[in-house]
């Protein structure tokens, strides 16, 4: 069982959906309301994989995402990733005109990447943001009023509504990265992508640098950097990581045992191969 991030008709199901098309990985899948709720049923062995995603190409990393990266069971892994584009359309119960429209319905990203569309053809309808776009098309599919929502527009079909525009956002190259994370591990593929989480000792400058600096000497490609403050202080960070190559590549293993010994705090996530965009 693959648990993803609900409800049905987002932008994660349409995802998900064309990862198990393509026969990566057959398996039911189920939607939970919430990333926490995601790693809360894969740790209870209530699912066995789960489905999320982690970043977006205009909105940035997920929080929550990365924050249950950082507490899985050591016996979890990244084991996939996949990019998907993300189309965003605006939907409506019937047809109508744009200028009749009193409500947009959506989740905030999604305003973010509409704006420009927004602006210019609803700047009268008021903005009223949900938790997910799935529970935007319900709003719309459930009202009464002239309102409409953003979304996937495949979902349209979901809940018996229209499409009154597609493509309406304002970056054709708008991406969201997916990962699969489950207890299989990878065998090196040979285009693979390795991530990994870290704290560095406050008071020694140049740790991070230092600990940077061993991925540098190796000729291993950073890929992403990011940081997140810890739980506990003020002023304390975790950073994650992702490289190029795969943890049993003896280059790669032997750099990612000198991080480990340079770090206050070390977590592997995981090698898998690299994602292409669906």
């Amino acid at each position: 069982m693959i648990g993803y991030l609900g409800p049905v008709g987002t932008f994660t199901q349409a995802a998900l959906q064309s990862f198990l098309d393509r026969g990566i990985c057959k398996d039911d899948i189920e939607p939970f309301p919430s990333i926490y709720a995601l790693f809360e049923a894969l740790a209870g062995k209530c699912i066995d994989n789960i489905f999320i995603p982690i970043e977006n190409s205009r909105g940035g990393e997920v929080f929550a995402a990365f924050s249950g990266l950082n507490q899985l069971d050591d016996s979890y892994f990244i084991s996939n990733e996949v990019v998907f584009p993300i189309k965003q359309s605006l939907m409506a119960s019937q047809p109508c005109e744009l200028s009749d429209i009193k409500i947009v319905y959506a989740h905030e990203q999604s305003t973010r990447q509409c704006n420009l569309f927004l602006h210019t053809y609803l700047s009268q309808a008021e903005l009223v943001f949900v938790d997910s776009n799935g529970i935007a098309a319900e709003r719309v599919r459930d009202s009464l009023d002239r309102v409409a929502c953003l979304g996937y527009g495949g979902a349209a079909s979901l809940f018996d509504l229209v499409v009154l525009k597609p493509n309406v956002h304002d970056d054709d190259d708008n991406k969201t990265r997916f990962v699969l994370i489950s207890s299989e591990q990878h065998s090196p593929s040979g285009m693979d992508k390795t991530s990994f989480v870290f704290s560095t000792y406050k008071d020694k400058p140049g740790s991070l640098c230092n600990i940077l600096s061993l991925l540098s000497q190796e000729s291993i490609n950073l890929t992403r950097i990011s940081s997140k403050p810890t739980s506990s202080h003020l002023g304390e960070y975790l950073f994650f990581i992702d490289c190029d190559g795969h943890a049993m590549d003896p280059k790669l293993d032997n750099c990612l045992t000198l991080i480990k010994q340079e770090c206050l705090y070390y977590k592997f996530l995981g090698s898998y191969p690299k994602g292409c965009v669906l």
